[in-house]
């Protein structure tokens, strides 16, 4: 069967899309681990993981840090503790992941989720201070 010049020049279009899409899920750490989550069968969707009070205090603790500082060496050691923490975490889903542990990768990733927010937060302020393209 013979495909017109359009055809295979749209197939290609819808396909690098793809190709495209699941590159960039595999270059961010926590798209891939969610995207894991979901192939495992466990998707994580907001409200579905019980996070223990203690963990959302400090969360609420850091955002109210990040909120709070007035200059871009105060973000910019909020941002350093935070990517710790994170990479932390990341190496712990790894591993999980690894172990086939998906109920504690799981658990592990829902706080990754809050973490990457906080990473993005830093990121905006950086952005909208002139400290990074």
């Amino acid at each position: 069967m013979l495909h017109s010049r359009a055809t295979e020049k749209q197939y290609a279009l819808d396909h690098s899309s793809v190709i495209n899409k699941a590159y960039r899920c595999l270059l961010n750490p926590v798209e891939r681990a969610l995207y894991l989550l979901d192939l495992a069968g466990q998707p994580l969707h907001e409200g579905q993981i019980d996070l223990d009070p203690e963990f959302l205090m400090e969360i609420m603790e850091v955002n109210e840090e990040l909120a709070e500082a007035t200059n871009k060496e105060a973000v910019a050691d909020i941002g350093l503790k935070n990517q710790k923490i994170l990479d932390d975490l990341l190496m712990e889903a790894d591993d999980a992941f690894s172990r086939n542990d998906i109920q504690t990768a799981r658990s592990v990733v829902a706080k990754v989720k809050y973490y990457h927010n906080i990473y993005l937060k830093v990121k905006d302020y950086e952005r909208q201070h002139g400290i990074i393209d």
